[in-house]
């Protein structure tokens, strides 16, 4: 009994370690955009989930919230690209593919367009 006890716990463990670690997706900006009215500089970047929302984190320091979503794809994406909105005259982050999976961060039209 207790062996089965331990059991389901350490799964249960393990489970919320893996779904946490499927919410962050670190990224490389390589020209200025703009995200939900914020600049970002070329670097560096870790996108973390939260709900209906992308925050993005530049080393453990949040630079930027936006409302998105993590969507599926029927397609697993090859490398990590950024699609821009650049209809406003900025390039605006649009979505996100993210490489090696068949995930996207769709990102809600924000303050810049």
């Amino acid at each position: 009994m207790k062996f089965t006890k331990l059991l389901l716990a350490f799964g249960t463990i393990a489970m919320a370690v893996a779904s946490a670690a499927q919410g962050v997706y670190k990224i490389t900006i390589n020209d200025p955009v703009m995200v939900n009215g914020t600049l970002l500089k070329p670097n560096d970047y870790k996108i973390e989930m939260q709900g209906d929302k992308a925050v993005i984190l530049k080393g453990k320091k949040e630079v930027a919230e936006a409302p998105a979503k993590l969507v599926s794809s029927d397609t697993k994406y090859d490398e990590t690209a950024v699609q821009l909105d650049t209809s406003t005259g900025k390039p605006v982050v649009d979505q996100i593919e993210v490489g090696g999976t068949n995930a996207k961060i769709v990102f809600a039209p924000g303050p810049d367009g």
